[in-house]
């Protein structure tokens, strides 16, 4: 169970670029943590920011808002009108489906089927002298 010299080679190549990759991982791996703690969209130092922008510009943003909310609510009252025009149109061809479906019921009814012939009458016994 002695390991041949060539598997002794091989292995101490690969031991040997390990140890040597070892810290560029390492550096790597630092250099993520670091950037991730830099780039922190929590940090308290970015929501100071923001505002302090947006002030800047003074009445174009907000009139630039209005205009955004005004043209968003034009869309909406469009978006609601066709819904209700969409849902009068199916409501219409629901209506003149089952119109059709009640006169192709009706004309495919069955005619009623004709009165029964009178039943015939029960003969009538009749007793004669000679029978009794």
């Amino acid at each position: 169970m002695t390991d041949r010299p060539a598997t002794n080679r091989h292995l101490a190549r690969r031991r040997a670029a390990t140890f040597a990759l070892l810290p560029a991982v390492a550096g790597v791996f630092g250099g993520s943590l670091a950037w991730a703690g830099s780039h922190d969209p929590l940090a308290s130092g970015q929501s100071g920011a923001a505002p302090s922008a947006a002030s800047s510009d003074g009445g174009s943003t907000a009139e630039a808002l209005a205009a955004k909310v005004q043209d968003a609510q034009q869309r909406l009252a469009a978006l609601e009108a066709s819904l209700a025009q969409s849902q009068a149109a199916q409501s219409q061809a629901a209506q003149s489906q089952a119109a059709q479906d009640a006169q192709a019921a009706a004309a495919a009814a069955p005619a009623p089927a004709p009165a029964p012939a009178p039943a015939v009458p029960p003969p009538v016994h009749v007793t004669t002298k000679a029978s009794g």
